[in-house]
């Protein structure tokens, strides 16, 4: 406000007031005393009359009459300046298009009756910009006045002009045609009614689920009004950044008073409607998702992004979680970690709810190196989204949500079927972890329903399987050579071609010819690889001018070399960096990679070599273990084992494997015996192998259907073919294997870097037997019975022996064992008594029962 006093005079005293008089209100639908539009507009239905919101001196009633912003202390109804002439004064003012603005007046500021000034009357056009009144000054000495603002009706439908102006319709047309009724009734009465209008969720319909195509709806009720009404709508999504949100593929939204879709951003409620429903049906699609938020926004028709609507929120999820048969199933087979060494091993299983909304864990583990410090579900590089806890975990929640990289709920949800999430066990020896298994979609079922046209092979010249005909032949022919051979050549092709013309030319098929040219492999005689690495060894010491029997002190070396250098004048220099090559003058492990060679590339029996490689990886030995790379004859013959089994039973197979001692080695089951007392420490039975010969070279870690998938419990988790009681018992039946073999004395004298001595190492042609029986002509008996010398290698070679007492003590457990006690009881291997006595001939005896005990196990 500005006051020129020097432009009235001394006798001209003028006070200028705001004075904001009731208005008709007629807008205030919820009874508060302000406008619901205004209210509308600036979002305050939380404000209350009274208080002051933004400190500006006008309080919230007073800015509602005046259609002014209660959060912005600069837009108070104010005179922003006032002009005296000669004989006029000239308000200037802030304005909002629709309010009616005039001049009143008194001879005392505290006058009851004040008078409007004649004239001053005026319905503002300006728009939240200055607009003015000029009055003629009033003769005498003083008047005061006053500026009112009031609402104008200029139609009489019960809205104010200011009002008509927010919400679009006409403030001279009672019935304005662009009101949501489309004037089929008055502009009042259609503002009620849409001021009447509620949202909310339907009770039980809050959510629309995909795979039982169930609906959420939403429902629209007024409680004024009848007419038609015709008003914008739109659909967000969560305001939380991490949440789900649907997008409009997501979903359809339909008229429950019709069914009628609804699109294009406007939505009738039909007259004579009170109530409806907005229908939301989730779209079915493939891709596994989080809950989504579909947040339904009815609009007023008042302008002003701060102008709030009606709105309501239902979700949209995959599939119902109370429904156990929608439950997804995640397993991680957990092995050690790289650079870890540990037979540990686990299984951990994230049961994920059919809405995607969380999960279950739970994880068992055995074996582990150290005390356990914690589990942790984690992505990335070793970074923590959940603490599964201590032992084995059943039952531990996990809400799928937001942390580490994922940035959403749905990021989360998306790397776990990925595979990028994992549990890692830590344990004191390795805090970082010492086991590993990454987390990926299982299928499963309780139930196993056989399927032929699922389960059973296609018919070769069925449409899933055509027959090859012409050039097709010859491409397949080399298909087929890729997958059973260490790789197709000409003359292979030849070959085989030649049995697949023989079949077609007699009426039969492809298929009949790959038959009679694998049982012609199967016949076919293969190649020692124990022989040919022999072989290649003895060539090398030849080649190398030295013997085995002098591996390690070659007299020709004594101790180290160190290479030796000349100058420009002959003189030698010696390099003071010994050089121990030559020392080592012998060959190492490296021919048995080398016939590996061999075998693949020239062997006939090929079928059988490309079995044997495959059983390997599933039997296998590695020579990452330091006796399986030196003693590399045992592991040849372990080759050798396996093909000569590589057509026949996979019972005979595990026996051999059982008793082979590069397994025995290589899982720590040679030298394992029944619990004793050391020192006073009890001594348990090694359980490594034990543990391996079911995880990995037979019944795995879970059971399986015919076609693979899980067997599935009553609580969708997979079934365990296994437990520690388990492991503890058939590592009890898997005692007493020691050394089947080792070759006899022989005087050989050798070198000690000085001088030749005399001595009898265990490197004679003739090999002793391991078992203690005169009778059955076995030359020794002796459960600790070493690994023998370099290149004689019969111990790594013969089969381990079980012995069961020799003398007091009991190599072999010969109490009562149930195996896999979960299945009908489990079997039982009973007690066996022992003999009396220790001749060698009772010795055999105990070793036989030892023997009995692991054929049945």
């Amino acid at each position: 406000m500005h006051a020129h006093l020097s432009r009235f005079g001394v006798l001209l005293c003028l006070l200028v007031a705001l004075n904001l008089s009731p208005a008709a209100r007629a807008t205030d639908y919820n009874g508060d005393g302000m406008c619901d539009v205004w209210q509308q507009l600036f979002s305050a239905f939380d404000l209350a009359p009274g208080d002051d919101e933004d400190n500006d001196g006008c309080s919230n009633l007073v800015e509602s009459i005046a259609g002014t912003d209660p959060r912005d202390p600069s837009d108070c109804h104010h005179i922003s300046d006032l002009t005296a002439a000669s004989s006029d004064l000239v308000f200037t003012f802030q304005a909002e298009k629709g309010k009616k603005y005039r001049v009143v007046r008194a001879d005392s500021p505290k006058a009851v009756t004040w008078d409007v000034v004649p004239g001053s009357e005026k319905i503002s056009n300006e728009d939240h910009s200055d607009d003015s009144i000029t009055i003629t000054k009033d003769a005498g000495d003083r008047k005061f006045y006053k500026l009112e603002v009031l609402d104008a009706d200029s139609d009489s439908d019960g809205v104010s002009d200011w009002a008509e102006n927010k919400t679009g319709t006409d403030p001279a047309t009672a019935a304005s045609s662009s009101n949501a009724s489309g004037g089929a009734a008055s502009d009042g009465a259609v503002l009620e009614s849409i001021f009447s209008l509620t949202a909310a969720p339907l009770a039980g319909s809050e959510v629309s689920l995909e795979k039982e195509n169930t609906t959420a709806k939403i429902v629209l009720q007024r409680s004024v009004g009848t007419m038609p009404l015709t008003l914008p709508y739109s659909v967000t999504g969560s305001e939380d950044a991490t949440k789900g949100s649907a997008s409009p593929v997501d979903y359809l939204l339909r008229r429950s008073t019709d069914n009628s879709q609804i699109s294009g951003g406007s939505l009738t409620i039909p007259a004579g409607v009170s109530s409806m429903n907005v229908v939301v049906d989730a779209v079915l699609d493939t891709a596994p998702e989080v809950p989504e938020l579909v947040d339904f926004h009815l609009h007023r028709p008042v302008t002003g992004s701060a102008a709030p609507p009606i709105s309501a929120a239902v979700t949209l999820a995959d599939a119902d979680p109370a429904v156990d048969t929608n439950r997804t199933l995640f397993v991680a087979y957990l092995g050690r970690e790289a650079g870890v060494s540990t037979t540990a091993s686990g299984i951990g299983t994230a049961l994920v709810e059919g809405d995607n909304d969380g999960a279950v864990i739970n994880l068992s583990f055995s074996n582990l190196s150290s005390p356990q410090n914690t589990a942790y579900l984690r992505v990335g590089s070793d970074l923590d989204i959940l603490s599964v806890g201590l032992g084995q975990v059943t039952g531990k929640s996990w809400p799928i949500r937001a942390a580490q990289t994922k940035v959403t709920d749905q990021a989360m949800l998306t790397a776990l079927h990925a595979g990028e999430l994992y549990i890692a066990v830590t344990t004191a020896d390795y805090p970082g972890g010492e086991i590993i298994g990454y987390f990926n979609k299982a299928t499963g079922s309780t139930n196993f329903i056989y399927d032929p046209l699922v389960h059973d092979a296609p018919a070769l010249g069925s449409p899933s399987w055509p027959a090859p005909v012409g050039d097709e032949v010859e491409r397949d022919i080399y298909r087929f050579l890729e997958q059973s051979t260490y790789g197709a050549t000409e003359a292979l092709y030849t070959e085989v071609r030649g049995y697949v013309d023989a079949a077609l030319g007699s009426g039969g098929t492809v298929l009949d010819g790959y038959e009679a040219w694998i049982d012609q492999q199967m016949a076919e005689p293969w190649p020692s690889l124990q022989t040919l690495v022999m072989a290649a060894d003895n060539e090398e010491f030849v080649l190398r001018g030295s013997k085995p029997i002098n591996s390690g002190n070659d007299p020709n070396f004594s101790g180290a070399s160190y290479s030796v250098s000349y100058d420009i004048f002959g003189n030698p220099n010696v390099s003071t960096t010994a050089n121990s090559t030559y020392n080592n003058n012998h060959p190492f492990h490296n021919n048995r990679r080398r016939e590996m060679w061999t075998l693949a590339t020239q062997s006939k029996a090929q079928v059988r070599q490309r079995m044997t490689q495959a059983l390997t990886e599933i039997l296998v030995i590695s020579e990452l273990d330091g006796t399986v790379k030196s003693k590399h004859y045992g592991a040849a013959s372990y080759w050798d084992m396996i093909a000569a089994g590589a057509f026949g039973s996979f019972r005979e197979m595990l026996e051999g494997v059982t008793y082979h001692p590069m397994m025995g080695i290589y899982l720590s089951h040679l030298r394992n015996r029944s619990q004793y007392v050391s020192g006073g420490v009890t001594i348990s039975p090694d359980e490594n192998y034990a543990r391996e010969i079911m995880q990995l070279f037979s019944i795995g870690l879970i059971m399986r259907h015919p076609d693979g998938s899980l067997i599935l419990d009553g609580g969708g988790l997979p079934i365990p073919t296994y437990d520690n009681t388990d492991i503890t018992e058939l590592a009890r039946v898997m005692t007493g294997f020691c050394h089947g073999a080792r070759h006899q004395t022989y005087a050989v004298q050798r070198f000690n870097g000085i001088s030749f001595y005399n001595t009898s190492p265990r490197v004679g042609p003739n090999i002793e037997i391991q078992g203690g029986s005169n009778v059955s002509g076995v030359s020794f008996t002796n459960f600790g019975e070493g690994g023998g010398d370099s290149w004689w290698q019969a111990p790594w070679i013969y089969p381990m022996k079980v012995l069961g007492r020799v003398g007091t003590t009991v190599y072999h457990d010969f109490s009562a064992k149930t195996l896999l006690h979960t299945y009908n009881g489990g079997t039982v291997i009973p007690a066996q008594t022992l003999p009396s006595g220790d001749t060698q001939t009772v010795r055999a005896q105990t070793h036989a029962m030892a023997a009995a005990d692991l054929e049945l196990a």
